[in-house]
């Protein structure tokens, strides 16, 4: 019984450690991320979207994590208000041991009459993020260039 108690304890003390929490997606869905990444056998990417809202004078307010885990994920955020968008890439190699991160970030506010649509991929070492901004009931839109945070 001591043990069990003593696991229960260590499992709940490492998981308030972590610092990851799921995006909580409660707006309308006016975002579309598709996602392509190459993994085989021997490695795997893994990708994933950090959500901040930006308040006043340009700081950024951790809202949550959304895994990129299909190929497509629809998310919902908040209409005319900024956001600040940081894609995470990790790749890892079982055979070579290696693992590497890379990220791509951008500032956006989206407006409440348009949709939004990311093409995000990672091959090769190498990746990708594309913007594009749609009125509804316009097919193909427009891209949309990625502003740094630095420039909000």
């Amino acid at each position: 019984m001591k043990k069990a108690l003593t696991c229960l304890v260590a499992i709940a003390v490492l998981g308030a450690c972590s610092a990851i929490k799921p995006y909580p997606d409660r707006y309308a869905k006016n975002v579309r991320i598709n996602t392509a990444t190459d993994s085989s056998l021997f490695s795997k990417v893994r990708t994933a979207v950090d959500v901040y809202s930006i308040e006043g004078n340009c700081e950024t307010s951790y809202q949550g994590t959304v895994q990129l885990r299909g190929s497509t994920t629809m998310l919902g955020l908040p209409s005319e208000r900024p956001a600040y968008l940081v894609f995470v890439f990790e790749g890892s190699s079982f055979l070579g041991g290696t693992q590497s991160s890379t990220t791509y970030e951008t500032v956006f506010r989206p407006e409440a009459d348009k949709r939004y649509e990311f093409e995000v991929a990672y091959a090769d070492r190498i990746y990708g993020v594309l913007m594009r901004k749609a009125a509804v009931g316009d097919e193909t839109g427009a891209e949309v260039e990625r502003q740094p945070l630095a420039d909000c």
